[in-house]
């Protein structure tokens, strides 16, 4: 049996993993052709990167100490597929199971606690009902994650509170607040 010549600088690929890539091209291009990469649901926003205060949340009054609604993410990153974000509130058109990453860029109240959480429905703050993703600190910055179950067109909204009794701080736009939502089937 004749080996092919290996270029100079390259080792050999083992036959199963030539074999192991060939079916993942040959998936990809599949799913290509069928329109099903192009197609998944998705979108990603940010701030609009002013290098400036945004929303304030204030422990003391306006829901703070529960939570307000983040309405400076907005700024495309992309081009949504199957949804949509306005005034800080995420729609889905393809009902199903979504995954969202979501971070939230603060300044001032050095000591508050701080929290970012998804709540379903539009609330301008205090929302009701269950909060997903719940994460908290006294960060300048708080990222998490979390899957929802949603029905098409049903609202979620990000929110972010102030928990230190008469604390405040405010949502900094410096391209650091980020919403993330990708479809990941029924």
């Amino acid at each position: 049996m004749t080996m092919p010549s290996i270029p100079p600088g390259r080792a050999p690929v083992p036959a199963t993993m030539r074999t192991e890539v060939a079916a993942v091209r040959q998936r990809l291009d599949e799913l290509g052709r069928s329109g099903s990469i192009a197609s998944t649901p998705c979108g990603d926003w940010t701030d609009d990167g002013a290098n400036a205060g945004g929303t304030t949340i204030s422990n003391g009054s306006g829901g703070g100490g529960v939570g307000v609604k983040i309405t400076d993410i907005g700024v495309l990153i992309g081009s949504p597929v199957g949804c949509s974000l306005s005034a800080g509130t995420f729609t889905p058109t393809r009902a199903g199971r979504w995954m969202f990453t979501f971070t939230v860029q603060f300044v001032g109240g050095a000591s508050a606690m701080r929290a970012i959480y998804l709540a379903l429905g539009t609330a301008s703050n205090t929302p009701g009902g269950q909060r997903y993703g719940l994460n908290s600190g006294v960060a300048d910055a708080i990222s998490s994650s979390t899957t929802l179950t949603l029905a098409a067109n049903q609202p979620v909204s990000i929110y972010a509170a102030c928990w230190t009794t008469g604390g405040s701080v405010g949502i900094w736009r410096a391209n650091g607040n980020l919403l993330s939502a990708t479809w990941m089937g029924l």
